[in-house]
């Protein structure tokens, strides 16, 4: 018996994730204290001298300085790393050897 080599062609895909870094610009809100004032309305008693003195409740108006929060967004850049799959057909010939019969026809 001799032996012969048997070959097939065959292809097939080889795919693989490749990293690709996206930069985008992504919007965030931020706030931050800053100076402002706030009013109450207030009653305190005024006195005038008068031959008899005479007090009344007299309304005002007192401000005191307070924080308040102000927020606006802001852009910034961000990168990320997105995966791309990239593919290729590759082709290989792989053989074996299979044996084989010697046939001799006798006529």
């Amino acid at each position: 018996m001799r032996k012969v080599k048997n070959c097939k062609t065959v292809t097939r895909d080889i795919c693989e994730d490749i990293p690709e870094v996206i930069n985008e610009q992504v919007s965030h809100e931020v706030c931050e204290d800053v100076p402002d004032y706030a009013c109450s309305d207030v009653t305190h008693e005024l006195c005038k001298e008068v031959p008899r003195e005479k007090c009344v409740d007299v309304p005002s108006e007192v401000c005191k300085d307070v924080a308040r929060d102000e927020c606006r967004d802001r852009s910034v850049e961000v990168c990320r790393d997105v995966p791309r799959e990239e593919c290729k057909d590759v082709t290989v010939e792989p053989c074996e050897d299979v044996p084989r019969e010697n046939c001799s026809l006798n006529i």
